[in-house]
């Protein structure tokens, strides 16, 4: 099934070498995953000595929890190393497992490039994920129904919005993300970037709540390939590359 396949390829996930995220193999599988943390700056009007004054609360959650929340376009910045991919094949592996507990309530975790959607020639990115999905699951038969899209069923998670090209394919990657997400507002996508300037400046991104990922520390990176290594998920020279990574 769909769900098997999606948690065969995130505890494979990734072979060779480590993407720009600084990936490890396996580092999203029960064994080796260390909690990374969302912060968001949230305004909240208060009213003091009957004036309306506007204040700034900071909310923190878990990476992974974030498909709880009711935002239905979520923007996740992370320098490179912080753990943006890991986090979002954290997320599919969550789901999936609770796929497979319930029967009508079930949600569908797709895992897209940005990338790879500027490469092909889809007119929606609804139908590039129907592709992805028979392909992953090896299957011809579609993995979602329209009416999983229309109850808001389907978990859209892009990765790495930073490394398409330039500003241009960025925002028409952007429209496609946007239209799919106004077409079926139900359904929460969910967008991983490293912090550009540009990406201020894009007008449909304002429609998303923007959650930054808090630092995590030296000894927290060196926890996580201890971890894996324990598992002999990853090879010591890749292990080596993810730690000089955070070192820098």
């Amino acid at each position: 099934s769909y769900f098997k396949a999606v948690e065969r390829m995130v505890l494979g996930a990734t072979s060779g070498s480590p993407p720009e995220d600084g990936v490890l193999t396996g580092a999203a599988s029960d064994e080796s995953y260390v909690s990374i943390n969302l912060l968001r700056t949230v305004a909240r009007i208060k009213t003091v000595h009957g004036k309306a004054q506007e204040f700034y609360d900071f909310e923190e959650l878990p990476l992974a929890s974030i498909v709880g929340k009711k935002s239905r376009r979520v923007l996740i910045v992370g320098e490179a190393g912080s753990g943006k991919s890991t986090g979002l094949l954290r997320i599919a592996l969550e789901v999936v497992r609770k796929g497979f507990e319930l029967d009508q309530k079930y949600k569908i975790p797709i895992l897209l490039s940005a990338a790879e959607i500027k490469k092909l020639d889809f007119k929606d990115i609804a139908s590039y994920c129907d592709e992805c999905t028979k392909e992953l699951a090896n299957s011809d038969k579609s993995c979602f129904t329209a009416d999983d899209l229309e109850r808001g069923a389907v978990h859209l998670l892009i990765d790495a919005l930073d490394e398409v090209a330039n500003d241009r394919e960025k925002r028409a990657v952007i429209r496609l993300i946007t239209d799919f997400s106004s077409k079926y507002p139900k359904c929460q996508v969910i967008v991983t970037s490293r912090p550009l300037r540009s990406l201020s400046e894009v007008p449909e991104l304002k429609a998303f709540d923007e959650y930054r990922i808090t630092p995590i520390s030296w000894r927290q990176a060196e926890k996580i390939v201890k971890r894996v290594n324990e598992n002999k998920r990853v090879p010591l020279q890749q292990s080596q590359e993810f730690l000089d990574r955070k070192s820098t």
